[in-house]
């Protein structure tokens, strides 16, 4: 309950790291978001404070055949993950739809 408190405050932090010079604090982020994702509760709260849309935005920046690298490979595995189990709660699927994340 005392970490469900804090989530506004994490959250803003964490949407600022998923785009840091840093690989390793963007692989972090990442992975705090896909364990986030596992449960409906985790779900909700990241779509309630717009993670959804700013990790689209980090996926689709970092994934440009042209400018990935293979540094990037567990950091956009993470959020491939986390998109995955976003879909399976009913909150999840609508923040992902439009985002041209496929293309």
């Amino acid at each position: 309950m005392i970490g469900r408190q804090s989530y506004d405050y994490v959250f803003d932090n964490l949407k600022e790291l998923l785009e840091d010079d840093d690989i390793r604090v963007r692989e972090a982020c990442a992975w705090a978001f896909h364990r986030l994702s596992f449960n409906d509760d985790g779900c909700k709260r990241m779509v309630e404070s717009s993670i959804p849309e700013f990790m689209i935005m980090s996926f689709i920046a970092r994934s440009e055949p042209n400018l990935i690298t293979y540094e990037d490979g567990s950091y956009l595995t993470l959020l491939l993950q986390a998109f995955v189990n976003l879909t399976f709660s009913d909150n999840g699927i609508e923040p992902l739809l439009g985002k041209d994340a496929t293309s």
